[in-house]
């Protein structure tokens, strides 16, 4: 059975607009979540989505403690393409 996010990439890109066009934001809200959280069936990759998804949930509530110039550093960084991982030990040294 394939994914909601497999099921919306199998779309073109058209449909993919005519359809999020129909969606109110409520529904717009739980389709991101489906194709965000969706979690893959192969064991190796749901490891690597559950090591992924609990370093950006401890990001985020890292996040939180900064005040706004630190966090704009913090932005700034992932820009540039700074892992958020390495942004968390570089901000510990």
């Amino acid at each position: 059975m394939a994914t909601t996010a497999e099921l919306f990439a199998s779309l073109d890109e058209a449909a993919q607009r005519r359809f999020l066009k129909t969606l109110k934001p409520p529904q717009l809200e739980a389709l991101y979540r489906a194709i965000v959280d969706d979690e893959p069936t192969d064991p190796r990759q749901r490891l690597l989505w559950l090591a992924h998804k609990e370093l950006s949930e401890r990001f985020d509530r890292w996040c939180r403690t900064l005040d706004c110039v630190a966090l704009s550093k913090v932005y700034f960084a992932l820009n540039a393409g700074t892992d958020p991982a390495t942004i968390m030990a570089g901000a510990t040294n």
